[in-house]
């Protein structure tokens, strides 16, 4: 039986019908007969156990969809709070890594037998190879490699001359002012 629909039998054939229940009017599409259908006790009943259907169906349809709504709410507060973890992860490695506190925090550390150098490794650009090779053997770095890279355009916009573009310890290029290194750690210096 469909929702909004009640059982009735024909008087003129005793076909079973499934009628609206809105309908006053009762047609038979076996016999083609039709009568009005008066509010009997059967139709009050058939009417009602319709109305209690509908009203089951309805409130089956709305815990379905309110449960359905906490389980998505749910779902999407863990999500949330993943996203959220993950990022603040991320931002905590990345602050642990990059961050200029971790540089400072070598100074309070014992360096025994270790070199502090007094420049950057930004600050070695466009020094001439001699100068920059002078200055590092100064601070005690003895293992000092060169590394030329013939570039003309650096020739035109630089002049003539071997110009530094880079310099690495130990395979660090952001070295900065303060840092803290092995004397036997290799210095590269790269050079038009």
């Amino acid at each position: 039986m469909q929702v909004g629909t009640i059982l009735m039998k024909c008087k003129s054939c005793g076909a079973s019908l499934e009628i609206n229940d809105e309908k006053q009017i009762m047609f038979c599409p076996y016999c083609g007969s039709k009568e009005f259908i008066e509010e009997s006790d059967s139709v009050k009943q058939q009417r009602i156990k319709s109305d209690a259907y509908k009203t089951v169906e309805i409130g089956k349809q709305y815990f379905e969809n309110e449960k359905n709504k906490r389980e998505y709410s749910f779902r999407m507060t863990k999500f949330k709070a993943a996203t959220i973890g993950i990022i603040v992860a991320i931002v905590v490695c990345v602050g642990l890594f990059c961050h200029p506190i971790r540089r400072f925090s070598n100074a309070f550390l014992p360096h025994k037998g270790k070199i502090q150098v007094t420049v950057s490794g930004i600050s070695c650009d466009g020094k001439t190879l001699e100068a920059a090779e002078t200055e590092f053997r100064a601070m005690g770095f003895s293992n000092i490699t060169t590394s030329h890279q013939p570039f003309p355009l650096a020739t035109l916009v630089r002049g003539e001359g071997e110009s530094v573009f880079e310099v690495s310890i130990d395979g660090d290029s952001g070295f900065i002012k303060g840092d803290w290194f092995d004397p036997d750690a290799v210095v590269v210096i790269s050079y038009y």
